[in-house]
């Protein structure tokens, strides 16, 4: 579990040092393996536009990018990457930047000089990605420090949570247990823009377009479905983007990015389906309500997964499915059938508990290790659930300009305790 200090603090003002926090955390039983600070490997790095791309005249697998990065001249930088075009913004490392274990010089390649260099994904310490440059956001102000714009000045907690504190697992878990320990008092996370967005909600409803039932309440006791239209999908914002890339998380769209944000912050892992996807037995008219099934997978069945894999099932194992069949493994990992992509319009926010035996017996047997499932095979505080869909719901329709129909599908037992925390002294 990654833990952003920027993050942190907006749950608890706190002014202790990374090593401070670590060190108290460590002695709750929260052990922090390392801090991290990404731009501490980087120097002169500036937000560059490129204004004009030219084949080099002695190599054909490279190009001269002429670059604004803000001052008198455009700069003249060669460069083999083939994802940049004319109008990108690009991180720029000047004569005399760096990145981690190289220092960029004046030199030439192939009989031309170069006066910098664009980076990737993995030169600013961000990702793997290595086969293009990393593209900024058309917004990004042109000859601006990168470290500050992408957050790569933000200290990280890299912190291995053990399997009794479940409560961890999230940046408000953690949160609390940093306000615990420095007897400091936890912000009021039931009206903080950060928890609970505003709504932008219609009229219509989305029992209107969206049936769900529960066959099996032992393996899914607690579920709840928003749903969102009028979305595009489309790039996440740059402080979302930043944000998961600390979490270790890689962005993919702001639908997915939603989810993955929502979980990370509250601890309650969720799944975003393209409604349209989902198939309706007997209706051709992709307006009629559809319909998710949370049950036990039949005999026999299979799913292709997110992670492009084909995953044969076995009666006992949780799926939500849809008329037709599987579309999700409970709790674990969604199908390539009924995901986001740029073409989707309206989504369905999931929010659920699943049994954490069923969970951990189903992830084994497949084979499969999912940041959902690690959290719900600990067991996770089914009180949040609500707060989790609302805050997913209202991000998602502020960032899309999508709209939140009215009301959320809710289907549950009642909610006997909420679960404690277990600290070290209750071990």
């Amino acid at each position: 579990m990654n833990l952003p200090l920027n993050w942190l603090k907006e749950f608890v003002k706190i002014n202790a040092s990374a090593t401070e926090i670590a060190e108290k955390l460590t002695l709750s039983g929260s052990e922090t393996e390392k801090i991290v600070q990404h731009g501490k490997s980087l120097k002169n790095i500036v937000v560059g536009s490129i204004k004009e791309i030219k084949p080099h005249p002695d190599a054909d697998k490279l190009r001269l990018a002429y670059v604004d990065v803000g001052k008198k001249d455009m700069l003249t930088i060669v460069c083999g990457a083939p994802n940049i075009t004319a109008g990108q913004k690009v991180p720029v490392v000047l004569l005399g930047g760096e990145v981690p274990g190289m220092k960029i010089e004046a030199r030439k390649i192939r009989g031309v000089a170069s006066q910098g260099m664009l980076a990737s994904e993995r030169e600013l310490g961000i990702g793997d990605d290595h086969g293009g440059i990393f593209i900024l956001p058309d917004e990004s102000t042109v000859g601006s420090d990168v470290i500050k714009l992408l957050e790569l000045d933000d200290q990280v907690l890299e912190l291995d949570i053990t399997p009794n504190r479940p409560d961890c697992f999230s940046i408000l878990g953690l949160a609390r247990e940093v306000a615990a320990l420095y007897g400091l008092k936890i912000q009021d996370t039931r009206n903080k823009k950060q928890i609970r967005c505003k709504k932008q909600e219609t009229n219509k409803t989305a029992s209107s377009v969206l049936r769900v039932t529960i066959q099996d309440k032992k393996l899914c006791p607690r579920y709840t479905g928003r749903v969102v239209e009028n979305v595009k999908v489309g790039p996440s914002p740059l402080w979302i983007q930043n944000r998961l890339r600390q979490a270790g998380i890689r962005p993919i769209n702001n639908a997915v990015d939603v989810t993955n944000y929502v979980m990370i912050e509250l601890g309650q892992p969720m799944h975003a389906f393209d409604a349209a996807l989902l198939y309706t037995k007997g209706r051709q008219d992709e307006h009629e309500r559809k319909q998710i099934i949370v049950r036990s997978a039949k005999k026999g069945e299979k799913i292709d997964a997110l992670d492009e894999k084909t995953y044969q099932l076995e009666p006992g194992m949780c799926v939500i499915a849809d008329e037709k069949g599987p579309i999700a493994i409970g709790g674990i990992m969604g199908g390539t059938g009924s995901g986001v992509t740029e073409k989707t319009t309206t989504v369905i926010l999931e929010a659920a508990t699943f049994d954490p035996v069923s969970v951990r017996k189903t992830g084994r047997a497949l084979g499969i290790k999912s940041d959902a499932g690690a959290r719900h095979e600990k067991g996770i505080d089914r009180s949040a659930i609500e707060q989790a869909s609302e805050r997913a719901a209202g991000l998602l329709a502020e960032i899309s300009k999508g709209a939140v129909l009215k009301a959320r599908l809710l289907l549950a037992r009642p909610i006997k305790n909420r679960p404690q925390s277990r600290c070290p002294s209750q071990r």
